[in-house]
């Protein structure tokens, strides 16, 4: 991930999470591919004020319309060692169809994503909506049930002093199940 900007991997993923319309879901930049371990975040355009700068411009570069995304650094210590973490944080976004504001081809990856594209999430995966799940997402329902996030927390209402604790938290829980 030398290159946020190129990472339209991640484009795609901030979509699926964004069309959940009322619910925050987080991104956790950090965490091994294999899910197993924690790993710290060395790249400095995921880190502070800048790796938020940097996803704002992505976004705004790639989709449309514009969701609420933010990204914050945290310092995680387990043990001896300490990890930085970046946690993308998405929504809560109204409901909308969020999409692919232009076409994005990563040709190295391979990739290739398509204007208006729509990307919704199903269980653990990004998946690319069917034009009824589109249809939904144009509708004027708004999901009323409350979602419940790995540990339950809903961080935007905690948003205090506690905050920092919260998220520290949640990631030893976290690791004591990839552990």
């Amino acid at each position: 991930q030398k290159d946020i900007v190129s990472n339209l991997e991640l484009v795609k993923d901030i979509i699926a999470f964004a069309n959940n319309g009322v619910f925050v879901s987080y991104i956790i930049i950090g965490v091994s591919d294999d899910g197993n371990h924690f790993v710290s975040v060395d790249n400095k355009s995921l880190i502070g004020t800048k790796g938020d700068d940097n996803i704002q411009r992505l976004i705004r570069d790639y989709i449309f319309p514009i969701p609420k995304v933010s990204l914050e650094s945290h310092v995680y210590k387990d043990h001896d060692k300490t990890y930085n973490l970046s946690i993308i944080i998405i929504g809560p976004n109204p409901k909308q169809c969020f999409r692919f504001a232009k076409d994005g081809i990563d040709y190295s990856k391979k990739l290739c994503f398509k204007k208006n594209e729509v990307w919704i999430r199903r269980n653990a995966t990004s998946d690319l909506a069917t034009p009824e799940e589109i249809i939904k997402l144009f509708s004027k329902k708004v999901a009323t049930e409350k979602r419940t996030d790995v540990q339950g927390t809903d961080y935007l209402r905690d948003y205090d002093d506690k905050y920092d604790l919260l998220v520290t938290n949640d990631l030893k829980k976290i690791s004591k199940i990839l552990y």
